[in-house]
C-alpha cells in the first residue's frame, strides 16, 4: 500500500496492511523563506516517510495580513518572537477587513503549497495548516484575556471581525486545494480549551465560523484533519463537525482518551504519542517501551499513530527514525503471523470431508435396510 491507501483505507472502514503513522514540527529559523521551508518540508517527509504530511508554516503567516509583525529567530529551536499586533482597542477590530489572495503573505503561501505538493506527489495526503477564525482573532490582540473581555462588551465589533477572517480563510482553504493539497489541517489551537474560554462563548464565537471553513473544503472535495490543542478540552463540541479525522491531547488526564474519542466521532483518530515526554527526553528503548502499547491499542480502532501536537525541533531525529521501525516491525510480525494460519485450517476441513461422506451414506443404506 502507498501512504495514501493506507488512509483512504481507515476513512473507507477497510484495513490497511498497517497502522498508519505522521509526525510533524516547525523549522521555526527556515520558515520565513519559501524556499528553505519547502525544502525542510520536503526533506522530512522523504526522511521519514510518513503516512501524511502536515503543511506546518510559521503560525503568524494567518495574521500578518492584518498588519501584525514577527522577528523571524536565529536559533532553530525559538519561536518567532512578536513585535506588534493590530487590535489594541475594541474600535480597531473595525480595520479587519478582508484579505486579497493575489498577494502578500497569502499569495507566498499558496505558491509554497505548490512546491511542496508538486515535489511530493500524489501518493501521500497533504494537508495544509489553517487556524480557526477565533484562534486568528486571538492573534490579533496582545493577550487572550483582551479578546475575552472584547467578546462580552463588544461582541458586535468581534463578530464583524470574524466574519472577515472567514471570508479571507474559506477562499485561502479552497486555493490551497486548487494549489494541489488535498485538504487543511484545521486547529483551534487554545481558544477550544475550557481553560480559556466558555463552551457557551465557543458555541457563539466560534463554532458557526469554523463550520463556513469546514464545509467550504469539503465542498469541493477536500479533507478536514480537526485538531483540538491543550487540557480541558471541549472536545464533544465538535462531535458532529463534518470532518474526516481528529486529533487531539488524549494523553493528558483532564481530556478523553483515544477509544472514548473513537465513539464519539466515529472516525479515525490520531494520537498514541506524548510529544512532549518520551518522544522529546526518552532514549531509543524507552521510546519503544513507552510507544509500544498505544501501537497496540490502535489496533483495535480506526487510528493513526502520531502526536498530540506538533513536534519540538529538539526531538531527536534517531527518536523518529525508532518510532519509524517500530511501526513497521510491527507491521512484519502481524504479517508473518496471519500468513502461517489459514493453511494449517484448510487442511484440517479438507480431511474431514473426505472421511465423512462415505460414512453418511453407509448409514442411510443401513437404515433402509432394517425397514
Amino acid at each position: 500500500m502507498t501512504a495514501k491507501d493506507r488512509i483512504d483505507a481507515l476513512l473507507t472502514g477497510k484495513q490497511p496492511d498497517r497502522t498508519p503513522v505522521a509526525a510533524w514540527r516547525h523549522f521555526y529559523h527556515m520558515e520565513f523563506s519559501p524556499e528553505l521551508f519547502v525544502s525542510a518540508t520536503v526533506g522530512f517527509q522523504r526522511k521519514f516517510n510518513w503516512d501524511f504530511v502536515k503543511i506546518n508554516p510559521r503560525a503568524s503567516y494567518h495574521v500578518e495580513g492584518w498588519g501584525a509583525q514577527y522577528v523571524p529567530p536565529k536559533n532553530p529551536l525559538d519561536k518567532p518572537q512578536r513585535l506588534s499586533y493590530p487590535v489594541g482597542l475594541p474600535s480597531d477590530w473595525e480595520k479587519i477587513e478582508e484579505l486579497p489572495l493575489g498577494s502578500g503573505v497569502l499569495a507566498a503561501e499558496l505558491l509554497t503549497v505548490s512546491k511542496i505538493a508538486k515535489k511530493l506527489g500524489k501518493s501521500v495526503y497533504k494537508f495544509m495548516t489553517v487556524f480557526s477564525p477565533l484562534s486568528i482573532a486571538g492573534d490579533l490582540v496582545g493577550t487572550e484575556a483582551q479578546l475575552v473581555r472584547d467578546m462580552q462588551e463588544s461582541p458586535l465589533l468581534v463578530q464583524e471581525a470574524l466574519e472577515e477572517i472567514t471570508k479571507t480563510f474559506v477562499r485561502f482553504s479552497v486555493d490551497c486545494l486548487n494549489a494541489g493539497a488535498d485538504g487543511i489541517f484545521f486547529a483551534t489551537t487554545e481558544w477550544a480549551s475550557k481553560n480559556v474560554l466558555a463552551e457557551e462563548d465557543y458555541r457563539k464565537f466560534g463554532r458557526p465560523y469554523d463550520l463556513e471553513v469546514i464545509e467550504a473544503v469539503r465542498g469541493v472535495g477536500g479533507k478536514v484533519i480537526l485538531h483540538v490543542c491543550e487540557p480541558n478540552n471541549m472536545l464533544s463540541q465538535f462531535a458532529d463537525y463534518p470532518v474526516d479525522m481528529v486529533n487531539w491531547a488524549a494523553s493528558d488526564r483532564s481530556n478523553i482518551t483515544l477509544s472514548e474519542g473513537y465513539n464519539l466521532f466515529k472516525k479515525p483518530v490520531i494520537g498514541g504519542i506524548d510529544h512532549t515526554s518520551s518522544l522529546l527526553l526518552g532514549r531509543k528503548e524507552a521510546l519503544v517501551g513507552a510507544i509500544r502499547p498505544s501501537l497496540a491499542l490502535l489496533k483495535s480502532i480506526p487510528a493513526i499513530l502520531g502526536p498530540e501536537c506538533a513536534l519540538p525541533p529538539a526531538v531527536p531525529e534517531e527518536n523518529l527514525m525508532a518510532l519509524r521501525q517500530l511501526v513497521e516491525n510491527s507491521a512484519a510480525s502481524r504479517k508473518a503471523a496471519t500468513k502461517s494460519r489459514p493453511k494449517r485450517a484448510v487442511k484440517k476441513t479438507a480431511k474431514r470431508k473426505k472421511v465423512s461422506k462415505p460414512n453418511r451414506k453407509k448409514g442411510k443404506k443401513a437404515k433402509r435396510k432394517k425397514r
